[in-house]
């Protein structure tokens, strides 16, 4: 058969023609396919990378499934099942951290559940079903999608995408994972392959009629048709393409406001004039601003991984932070106005004052310390410059004092040699007049002391004579300057002492005169029957500095704890000023100079020691000194705890002379017959009244009472019959002391049950002879 050449272009035409519509048909079926899987594919990009943005990797870490509903893990599920709320094609999110070159899975969620305890993987363990790119341990810098539809575990057909969680310090810590379902798309590959199909039917029902007209016409109208199926198909891939370029500005767009968001926080943290920093629990820095790079001497991405003693500070320096540090993620408890010593960059060494706060996680575990300090070396030096402003005025007032103790050390010579009676008898009048001129001297000699010790101190004039010092020793020499006076009030003294503590390397005169000065102050302020604990332990390291040299010391605390009237919170730091009193009403109520803490202060720092005090109103106050011990020597105590009580000192102290029990509510005539009578060899117990006495009379058994007939509450008569009616205590010798010297007293006195009678003004020389008089006959 011969073709003629229009059957020859028919058929060509017509050949062209369907390779054509085969072509256009697989082309739309194809260019269809790829948009879809680019819709899906920049939908995902776009919610993956939003998504990652969300979550904060500090508190991404491998955790066991949680049971409390409102535990921080529980509120990082709820952040994913919001983003899957979001857009409801996800099947699946979950966040994996590569450990041991393996991925774990930290968080993961799936519509319909929380962290599904059906699923083959539990949260923490290794996930065992990782995606392509994972698998081929790809890393991942920066959201990204794959290209190929797979079927996961349930069987959908899901498009995989990826995204790094970033830190604040640009770390890639985990990796987010979302599985988009892509099922549509298979369902539009075949509703797209049935269109093409149809499309290529119809085109061929049309070819057909125009085959004829092909024939007639030839090629023109063919060329014309042909153009025009082109023009449309470029008209198509135009408008794919715009859409495409929208949804990636709009991507841009919000990644862009996230990332100046991020920024400004950034721009905050380096313009605050005080420096940051923030370390993990192994003391190791995670980041800093640039006010903290500036004083290190290096820049913030230096900084990064090193520890303190990687940093231009001093070794011992060093140690000082991170046992800081580790003090706070022991106890999870922030610490506030830390004084700091630190050499910069430049050597120079200056002081900081510094603020830390554990950093914790959702679950509450303390994953590292965060901390912000400001520069105080300016201010320490205005401090330095006023102390020694204050020193100058305290020589001042040591020049003073001395002048003022020599003409007083004469006076009180004077008249400690007329009260001897050595330049001539004196009468009772001018026996008493001394005696005012004597305690009046030794208060004002008293006064002066405290001002020498305290101007020496603060002067730099005191040279501290140290030596290894045993505590149980010291601490029970300085109870006996104060068991007295607590004896009198009923107080119960008692002592805690270690089984074993190490030896201090102290001035054991000047820390005696701290612990007797505490001492003191508690039975001063203890009422009646109160309780009284000294009280010794191991206490906190101690920053140690010196010229040369910076370290931590161990410490030993010594605490004096009573049950007294307490001190309300804004009068403590007037505690240790010099000169301060910080209640007028008390200052008349108790005797003192304020002066006495302002020593203890002074003496415990002239030691490398700190004070600390705490108090409540009406419950007490605890009164600490920590000084720094060696860490070598060992002693032991004979006891681990003694107790020494109002009842049962007397016992211990009868070897020293006869018990006398003084009845007397004048301060001026307790302190005039007990001056005498102990200097005779009498061990005297102080009663205030007719109450005290009988209670006294029964707890301490004395040997003699003397007792005087007026007095509040309760009066002597009434209280020598109580003696009386007691067969435990009517033994005992009484001497009644009386005032008025009326007649009759006397016989009233005797007829009450005492044994002697003397009226006042009392000549102790006579007591002296009553009392032995009285106690021969008792023995005899």
């Amino acid at each position: 058969m011969r073709w003629n050449l229009s059957t020859k272009l028919v058929v060509a035409y017509s050949g062209l023609l369907a390779l054509m519509a085969g072509a256009l048909s697989v082309g739309i079926y194809w260019q269809l396919q790829r948009s879809q899987r680019a819709e899906l594919q920049d939908r995902l990009l776009g919610t993956v990378s939003l998504a990652a943005l969300q979550i904060d990797s500090a508190y991404q870490s491998v955790n066991d499934q949680p049971k409390d509903t409102d535990s921080d893990p529980i509120v990082n599920q709820k952040i994913l099942q919001d983003i899957q709320a979001s857009e409801p094609r996800i099947v699946r999110l979950y966040i994996v951290q590569l450990r041991n070159g393996h991925y774990s899975v930290t968080s993961d969620y799936r519509p319909g559940g929380n962290r599904l305890p059906q699923s083959p993987t539990r949260v923490g363990d290794v996930c065992s079903d990782l995606p392509h790119l994972l698998q081929q341990q790809t890393k991942i810098q920066a959201p990204i999608t794959e290209t190929t539809i797979r079927t996961n575990r349930e069987g959908i057909a899901v498009l995989h995408g990826y995204a790094p969680i970033q830190s604040q310090l640009r770390r890639s810590d985990s990796i987010l994972v979302i599985e988009m379902d892509a099922t549509s798309v298979g369902q539009n590959t075949v509703r797209v392959f049935i269109i093409a199909g149809g499309i290529l039917g119809v085109m061929w029902l049309i070819a057909l009629p125009l085959l004829g007209w092909l024939a007639r016409s030839l090629v023109v109208q063919p060329n014309l048709h042909s153009n025009h199926g082109i023009l449309q198909l470029q008209a198509a891939f135009k408008e794919l393409q715009n859409y495409s370029q929208n949804l990636e500005h709009t991507v841009k767009e919000r990644t862009k406001e996230l990332s100046e968001s991020q920024n400004l926080l950034y721009l905050v943290i380096n313009n605050l004039p005080q420096s940051i920093f923030w370390k993990d629990r192994e003391n190791t820095f995670l980041g800093c601003n640039q006010s903290f790079a500036e004083v290190a001497g290096l820049e913030p991405g230096e900084i990064i991984g090193k520890t303190d003693y990687d940093m231009p500070w001093a070794k011992e320096e060093a140690s000082f932070y991170i046992e800081c540090d580790r003090r706070i993620r022991e106890s999870k408890e922030p610490e506030f106005g830390i004084i700091e010593p630190m050499s910069n960059g430049k050597g120079k060494q200056g002081w900081l004052e510094t603020n830390k706060i554990p950093l914790q996680n959702l679950d509450g575990e303390v994953m590292g310390v965060i901390g912000i300090f400001q520069d105080i070396t300016h201010y320490k030096e205005a401090e330095d410059a006023a102390h020694q402003a204050n020193r100058t005025k305290t020589e001042f007032l040591a020049n003073m004092s001395h002048e003022l103790r020599t003409p007083l050390n004469a006076i009180l010579g004077m008249a400690d040699g007329l009260q001897e009676q050595v330049f001539g008898s004196i009468n009772e009048k001018q026996h008493k007049a001394l005696g005012t001129i004597e305690s009046s001297g030794k208060h004002l000699l008293e006064l002066i002391n405290d001002i020498l010790d305290l101007s020496k101190i603060e002067s730099g004039h005191v040279a501290l004579d140290c030596h290894p010092t045993a505590i149980a020793p010291l601490c029970n020499s300085s109870l006996a300057f104060i068991k007295e006076r607590a004896l009198r009030k009923q107080i119960h003294l008692k002592t805690e002492l270690p089984h074993k503590s190490p030896l201090l390397f102290i001035d054991e005169r000047r820390i005696r005169q701290v612990l007797i000065n505490l001492l003191d102050n508690a039975v001063k302020f203890t009422p009646d029957g109160g309780c009284i604990t000294l009280m010794v332990k191991s206490g906190p390291p101690l920053p140690i500095s010196t010229q040369d040299s910076y370290k931590v010391a161990n410490s030993l605390k010594i605490s004096v704890i009573d049950t007294g009237i307490g001190i309300i919170p804004e009068n403590i730091p007037k505690l240790f000023q010099p000169f301060i009193q910080i209640d007028s009403a008390l200052n008349r109520q108790y005797n003192g100079t304020g002066l006495g803490l302002s020593l203890v202060k002074r003496i415990v720092k002239l030691h490398g020691g700190e004070v600390k005090v705490t108090s409540q109103v009406d419950n007490g106050s605890c009164f600490s000194i920590t000084l720094p011990c060696s860490n070598e020597t060992q002693i032991a105590n004979t006891t681990d705890a003694s107790i020494y009580t109002g009842i049962e000192q007397p016992t211990q102290v009868n070897e020293r002379g006869p018990i006398v029990l003084l009845t007397e509510d004048n301060e001026a005539n307790v302190i005039t017959l007990s001056n005498y009578l102990q200097a005779k060899g009498y061990h005297l117990i102080i009663a205030r009244n007719g109450e005290e006495a009988i209670s006294l009379s029964k707890s301490q058994q004395p040997d003699v009472i003397i007792m005087d007939i007026q007095m509040p509450q309760m009066d002597g008569l009434e209280a020598i019959r109580h003696i009386r009616r007691d067969p435990a205590l009517a033994h005992i010798p009484i001497i009644a002391l009386t005032a008025l010297a009326m007649e009759g007293d006397r016989d009233r006195c005797l007829e009450a049950g005492a044994n002697e009678y003397l009226s006042k003004p009392v000549k102790l020389k006579q007591l002296d002879q009553l009392i032995q008089q009285l106690l021969s006959n008792r023995n005899s």
